[in-house]
């Protein structure tokens, strides 16, 4: 039996939802927010954004620069960042993928919570 196939989109907000981003969160983006449907699904506002064209910068910074990149995506209200670029992810920053979709998310250590049971 064929199963249909998952609107990717929807699940990314279930994703972000079970990960603890309550609706309202101003959240960041590693790539443009202009296709991030997701965003609206899930009511949230993308308040930040390293650009298309400069992803390459921040996935070629070292741990360091990448760490105040964080911060500053933090110092301007951003409780997490969401990305589809897995180019861009290095788990030793603490990115962790939303189950069942191909983004990722990066939060502050203290704004991670456990998953909800299912």
């Amino acid at each position: 039996m064929a199963r249909p196939a998952t609107f990717e989109q929807w699940e990314v907000a279930r994703g972000l939802h079970e990960m603890g981003i309550p609706q309202g969160s101003d959240l960041g983006s590693i790539g443009t927010g202009l296709g991030a449907y997701w965003a609206h699904l899930v009511d949230v506002r993308i308040i930040a954004e390293i650009p298309d064209a400069e992803q390459p910068r921040f996935i070629a910074a070292d741990a360091a620069r990448r760490q105040q990149v964080f911060a500053l995506f933090s110092s301007v209200g951003a409780r997490a960042i969401v990305t589809r670029n897995a180019g861009a992810v290095d788990p030793e920053d603490g990115w962790r993928q939303i189950p069942g979709t191909h983004y990722f998310i990066w939060q502050q250590p203290w704004l991670i919570v456990a998953p909800e049971p299912k």
